[in-house]
């Protein structure tokens, strides 16, 4: 489907599509499975910002016109992280 490679792929709601980021573009490849794969080919739907991570994760809407990404801050670092253990307990008081 990708001759340059691809990352993070997810697949539409219909299953009739696969996204992914090429490099800083968000990609569509249309898709039909069957006893056969097959991919169209895929097309640019926008950049996104040439400094996220590898692993960027991301998620679209079951209509496939919009898009989720979480992109770091650069606060992050500074951020506390509240761990909770045994918090079923609490439900119970």
């Amino acid at each position: 489907m990708s001759r340059d490679g691809g990352r993070s792929p997810i697949w539409s709601a219909d299953g009739t599509e696969i996204f992914y980021l090429s490099g800083n573009k968000m990609m569509a490849a249309p898709v039909k499975a069957g006893a056969t794969f097959e991919a169209d080919v895929p097309e640019v739907l926008f950049e996104v910002d040439a400094q996220l991570p590898m692993l960027t994760r991301f998620d679209v809407t079951a209509d496939g016109r919009r898009f989720v990404i979480a992109v770091p801050t650069e606060d992050q670092a500074d951020l506390p992280i509240t761990i909770i253990t045994n918090w079923q307990q609490a439900l119970i008081k």
